[in-house]
Formats: structure tokens, sequence, C-alpha cells
């Protein structure tokens, strides 16, 4: 988890209609690509959400054991790198990659890009 700090200049607020536009966005550019996964393995808090909705679209299961190389890896954002960085041989989805974050980060597929200094909102999220 990344706290706020004050190189966060920016935010941005992601409500549901862009959540749900980004998921649609993440379903098709899964599903173009033709890779084969078997499970969902969603990151605990934020992964939760993108992985319920994904795993509902692409029919797959969440699973709790991942299998190497088949099991799609789930989180709301990569902001570092540093959650994402012990997955090494899986894909990875997110919803929103910041630039440290895809710079470090394999096999990562995102919604959007942003840059360093935005402070992401999710809806979800309890201020």
């Amino acid at each position: 988890m990344v706290t706020k700090m004050k190189h966060h200049i920016k935010d941005l607020v992601f409500i549901y209609p862009l959540f749900k536009a980004t998921v649609d966005r993440l379903v098709r550019k899964i599903k173009s690509s033709k890779v084969k996964y078997d499970s969902i393995h969603a990151i605990p808090r934020g992964g939760f959400i993108l992985g319920v909705y994904l795993s509902h679209a692409l029919k797959l299961p969440m699973v709790k054991n991942i299998k190497v190389g088949t099991t799609l890896i789930c989180d709301d954002i990569c902001d570092t790198g540093k959650t994402l960085e012990t997955f090494k041989y899986n894909d990875k989805v997110v919803l929103v990659a910041k630039d440290k974050g895809i710079a470090k980060t394999e096999r990562l597929i995102y919604g959007y890009t942003i840059g360093d200094e935005i402070w992401v909102k999710f809806h979800w999220e309890v201020e």
C-alpha cells in the first residue's frame, strides 16, 4: 500500500463509470491477446474488485493458489511495481499503471497510464 506524499500534486478520482469502461477495455485486450488463462488471483484489497469483474467477464474462477504462467494476477494499480514483482512468471492486469511501475513490471496489462505525481482515488475507497 502506497501512502499519499507531497509529490502527489494531482488527484484522479476513479468513479464507477470510468472503472466500468476500463474493465471493458481490459476484457477486450485480454481476449484479443489470445492468451489462455485458467484462473484469476486478486491482490487483497484493491485487486478484489477488478478480480471479481474479470472473473465474471472472462468466465474464470478466482483462486488463492497461483499456477505459474496460467493464473492472471489482478490489482487496482501498479504504482511502484513492488507488489507485483513477486509474480514474475505470470501476466498481471491493473486498472491504472504509473510510469515508475510500468518501467519495473514485466508482463503488465493496464487500462490507463498516468504520471507518478498523480494520486488515484478509487470509488470503493473510504476517506
